[in-house]
């Protein structure tokens, strides 16, 4: 079955089986999903908004693809469970938390496209808890933060940057595991652009990366080799 919105609904709420959720209209209260979701397409003009824009607590969600507005107080996207995709050209905010957050869930990728935008208050992408686990995050518009463009205590296998990750007190916090940090855009903080207290396995930069302090690595915590063919600016402190 499917629905689709282009009027006004005050929620929804899945906890069967949905092939397709297409919005071109407004959604308030959100997207709430415990059951099975092929689909989720919010086009050009369409809203969603709640305390939890989309909501995944249960279930999955298969693919998500954003044109227009996808805004929360809490956050934009939160999983708590399976997501296999989410495709961003448009905005996605959190206003009182993160834009997407995972918390001991599942997502394969992340795509932000060039023009799209991922906000929020504590972290642009926000991954935690003790299996929280996003396979790739692709950038080539916009996230930030007013604390971490992409916050980390759990495990990312690949973030891929071309455009711009920003956070006031980091670009990239990591407290948990990152496999890779490929740069050719611009990851920037007034504070330290990539921070690291966990576990990062190799940074690749031939973009920008700037801050008070490029890259700090604290005391007794990994990172492995660092390849510049671009231009890091502030500095790298580490504490091998």
């Amino acid at each position: 079955s499917q629905l689709i919105n282009s009027g006004s609904i005050s929620g929804v709420s899945n906890d069967g089986s949905l092939t397709n959720l297409a919005n071109s209209g407004s959604i308030s209260n959100g997207v709430d999903n415990s059951g099975a979701l092929t689909s989720l397409v919010n086009s050009i003009g369409g809203v969603i908004s709640g305390k939890f824009a989309v909501y995944v607590g249960g279930g999955s969600i298969a693919t998500i693809s954003n044109a227009g507005s996808i805004s929360g107080n809490v956050a934009g996207i939160a999983n708590l469970a399976q997501t296999g995709s989410i495709y961003n050209s448009g905005y996605i905010s959190g206003s009182a938390g993160r834009g997407v957050g995972n918390s001991i869930g599942t997502i394969g990728t992340i795509t932000n496209a060039a023009g799209g935008t991922i906000t929020g208050s504590a972290s642009g992408i926000g991954n935690g808890g003790v299996t929280g686990l996003i396979s790739l995050i692709s950038n080539s518009g916009y996230i930030a933060s007013a604390k971490s463009g992409v916050g980390n205590s759990a495990k990312i296998a690949s973030i891929s940057n071309s455009g711009t990750l920003t956070g006031s007190v980091s670009g990239i916090g990591n407290s948990g595991s990152i496999g890779q940090i490929s740069n050719s855009g611009l990851i920037s903080s007034a504070g330290g652009a990539i921070g690291n207290s966990g576990t990062i396995g190799s940074i690749v930069n031939s973009g920008t990366i700037s801050g008070a302090q490029a890259i700090t690595n604290g005391s007794s915590v990994a990172l492995g080799p660092i390849s510049n063919t671009g231009v890091i600016i502030g500095g790298i402190s580490s504490q091998f």
